[in-house]
C-alpha cells in the first residue's frame, strides 16, 4: 500500500498536480476506488459492471464486456459541479497501459458514453467528462454562473485527467504509459486549449474543426443564420430545396480542377464563384435564384465582416447543400442566448438584435480571454515530444473549414519568428498571402509536431458526400484500428513510434452503412499536400492516388484567412492559468 501511495504520489506531482490520496485502495479492486482522491475531487462510485445499457445526457452505451465504472465529481469552486467518469479494463492484461479522453462539442453538457464503450473496446481507459453541466445545447447553466463557464471554458479537463490518472495508477498498480485526448468542435477547441495551457496533461492530441477563435466562430453562427432566414418569418430565403441545386453548379465548374471529376473538390481555393451564375431570367423559379438569393449565397462564401473588412473566412464553395445545418443552428438560440447570459447577464436577451458592428469587441473581449484557443506557441507541448492531429470537412458549415489550414500557417510563422517577438509584432501588419503560401509549402518545423487533416466532402466533424470515416466520432468507424486507416491508432504509433502519418485513407461505405461494406476510400494527405489521382485505375480504390505538393493557388490565404492568422498570433502570450 505505502508504494502504491507514493506511486501515485510520484505521478501527480511530476504533473505539476496537487496532492493524491490512495489511502485504501488496493490493485484490481474496483470498489475500493472509492478511497482516491485528488484536489476538490471526490469518488462518488465505483463498479464493476458486466453487461446493459448505460445512459448519461451525453449519448447512450450498449455494454457487452465487464469494466471498472468509476463515477467522480470535482467542485474547484463553491459553484463546480463536474461530474466525471473513468471507465477501465477489468485487468491489467485486458488494458493497453493508456489512457484516452474523449471530448464532446458545443454546449453538450454530458459525459459520452458511446464514444467511451468504443475506446474500452480497444483496450483504452476511457475518460469523460460533462464539463461542469448537463443540458445538452441550451446555455441557461451560464446565467449568472461564471465559474461554470470556466469549468466549461478551460478548467474542467485539468481536474478530470489528473484524478483519472491517479485512478488508473491505483487500479492497475502503474501509471498509463501514454495519455490522448480526442474531441472535435468544442471538444477539438478542449484539445487545442490543454496543449496551449496544460502541456503536460497529455501526449497526443486529436483536435477535429476546434472552435478555436471561439468569439469569431459563434458571432459566424449566429451571422448566418441571420442572413439565411426571413426577419418576419424566420423562414429560409433560399428554400432548402434550391442549396443542392447550388452545389451542383460549383461543381460543374469546380470538380475536375483537381484533376479528377468524381462529386468531390480537393482543391476548394483554387476556384472561384459567383452564384450570379443562377440568376432568374425572369420570376423566381425552382432551378433559379433570385437577386437576394444570389447576394446571400456570395455574402455566406465571403463571410462575416465589420465595417467593410473580414473577420473569418466562409465556407468552402462545395458546402452549399449543408447550409440548412448553419442556418438552423444559428436560429436556435443556444450560442446567442449564451452571449446573453455571460456577456450581458442578461436572462431574455435578444441575440437575433446583436449589431455585428457596434457588439463586436464587447462580445470578443469577454469571451476570447477564457474561450479562445488560438495561440500558435505550443512550444512547451512540443519540447516534451507532444504530437497533434488536427482534421477538418472542406465542407464544413459550421466551423468554417478554412480555419485549420490557416491555423497552421499560424504557426509556421510562429515558429520562424518565435526567438524574436519583436520582429513577429512588425511583421504580422505587413506581411503579403504570398509569403504566407510560400512559407506554408517550404520547411517550416510545423510538421514535426503538427499535421492537419483536410477531408474533401466531410460535413461538420463527420457525415457528408465524400471518405469521412477515420474513427473520429462514434458514428464515423474506420474498417480496422490499423493506423492507416484509423486515426486514433495513427496518433498512437507517432507518438510511441515516431512515424509521423503521412496519408491516412478515409472510407466510405455504401449508403453510410457499414455492414454494407466499402464504396470508396481514399488517401488524406498531410497538408499542404492533398491526393492527386495517378490516371488510371479504380477511382474507389486508395492505392490508385498518390499525396502530392499543391500548387500555390492551393494554400494561398485570402484577404478573410489574412485576418484570421493575424488575429491568432494576438493570442501567442495566452499562458496557464495562475490558479486552476
Amino acid at each position: 500500500m505505502r508504494v502504491l501511495k507514493s506511486l501515485l504520489l510520484t505521478t501527480c506531482f511530476a504533473l505539476g498536480a496537487h496532492e493524491a490520496n490512495a489511502a485504501q485502495a488496493t490493485a484490481g479492486n474496483c470498489p475500493s476506488l472509492v478511497n482516491v482522491a485528488f484536489a476538490s475531487t471526490t469518488i462518488s462510485s465505483a463498479t464493476l459492471v458486466n453487461s446493459g445499457t448505460i445512459k448519461t445526457p451525453g449519448g447512450v452505451a450498449n455494454i457487452t464486456k465487464p469494466f471498472c465504472r468509476v463515477q467522480a465529481v470535482s467542485r474547484p469552486t463553491p459553484d463546480s459541479e463536474i461530474l466525471f467518469e473513468v471507465w477501465l479494463p477489468p485487468t491489467a492484461e485486458a488494458w493497453n497501459k493508456r489512457m484516452n479522453t474523449e471530448a464532446t462539442g458545443g454546449f453538450l453538457g454530458g459525459i459520452p458514453v458511446a464514444r467511451l464503450a468504443q475506446m474500452l473496446e480497444t483496450g483504452f481507459a476511457a475518460v469523460g467528462t460533462n464539463l461542469g453541466h448537463d443540458g445538452g445545447e441550451s446555455a441557461t447553466w451560464a446565467l449568472g454562473h461564471p465559474e461554470k463557464v470556466n469549468d466549461y471554458a478551460w478548467r474542467s479537463h485539468y481536474y478530470v485527467a489528473n484524478t483519472a490518472k491517479a485512478v488508473i495508477a491505483a487500479f492497475y498498480g502503474q501509471p498509463a504509459k501514454k495519455a490522448y485526448f480526442n474531441g472535435c468542435s468544442g471538444g477539438g477547441r478542449q484539445g487545442q486549449m490543454m496543449a496551449q495551457r496544460y502541456p503536460d496533461l497529455y501526449d497526443g492530441i486529436i483536435v477535429g474543426a476546434p472552435t478555436m477563435f471561439y468569439s469569431d466562430d459563434i458571432l459566424s453562427i449566429i451571422w448566418h443564420g441571420i442572413n439565411h432566414r426571413d426577419p418576419e418569418k424566420f423562414e429560409m430565403i433560399i428554400p432548402e430545396s434550391k442549396l443542392p441545386m447550388i452545389t451542383a453548379d460549383v461543381l460543374s465548374i469546380c470538380d475536375a480542377k483537381d484533376g479528377l471529376k468524381d462529386g468531390e473538390i480537393t482543391d476548394p481555393r483554387a476556384c472561384t464563384y459567383d452564384a450570379k451564375r443562377l440568376l432568374c431570367k425572369g420570376a423566381d423559379a425552382p432551378n433559379c435564384l433570385t437577386q437576394q438569393q444570389v447576394d446571400i449565397v456570395n455574402a455566406t462564401h465571403r463571410g462575416l465582416h465589420r465595417g467593410g473588412s473580414p473577420i473569418t473566412p466562409g465556407p468552402s464553395i462545395g458546402s452549399e447543400f449543408l447550409w440548412r445545418q448553419t442556418a438552423s443552428l444559428g436560429m436556435q438560440g443556444g450560442y446567442g442566448d449564451f452571449i446573453g447570459h455571460y456577456v450581458y447577464n442578461q436572462k431574455d436577451f435578444n441575440w437575433r438584435k446583436i449589431d455585428f458592428e457596434k457588439d463586436y469587441d464587447t462580445i470578443k473581449n469577454k469571451l476570447d480571454p477564457i474561450m479562445a484557443a488560438s495561440s500558435p506557441d505550443l512550444q512547451r507541448f512540443k519540447a516534451r515530444g507532444g504530437k497533434i492531429i488536427q482534421y477538418h470537412g472542406w465542407n464544413d458549415p459550421v466551423n468554417m473549414a478554412p480555419e485549420s489550414p490557416n491555423f497552421y500557417a499560424t504557426i509556421a510563422l510562429f515558429e520562424k519568428y518565435k526567438n524574436d517577438p519583436a520582429r513577429l509584432d512588425e511583421t504580422k501588419a505587413k506581411f503579403t498571402p504570398r509569403e504566407i503560401a510560400d512559407l506554408v509549402l517550404g520547411e517550416n518545423g510545423v510538421s514535426d509536431y503538427y499535421r492537419v487533416f483536410m477531408l474533401p466532402g466531410m460535413a461538420h466533424c463527420t457525415g457528408g458526400s465524400g471518405p469521412i470515416n477515420i474513427n473520429q466520432q462514434p458514428t464515423a468507424q474506420s474498417p480496422s484500428t490499423s493506423p492507416d486507416v484509423d486515426v486514433v491508432s495513427a496518433l498512437v504509433r507517432w507518438v510511441e513510434d515516431g512515424v509521423a502519418p503521412e496519408q491516412i485513407i478515409a472510407t466510405q461505405y455504401k449508403e453510410g452503412d457499414a455492414s454494407k461494406g466499402i464504396q470508396r476510400q481514399r488517401p488524406l494527405c498531410a497538408y499542404p499536400k492533398a491526393a492527386k489521382y495517378k490516371g488510371s485505375g479504380d477511382i474507389n480504390d486508395a492505392k490508385n492516388f498518390t499525396c502530392v505538393p499543391r500548387s500555390r493557388a492551393f494554400v494561398t490565404p485570402g484577404e478573410a484567412d489574412m485576418a484570421q492568422i493575424r488575429n491568432a498570433l494576438k493570442w501567442r502570450g495566452q499562458l496557464t492559468p495562475a490558479a486552476p
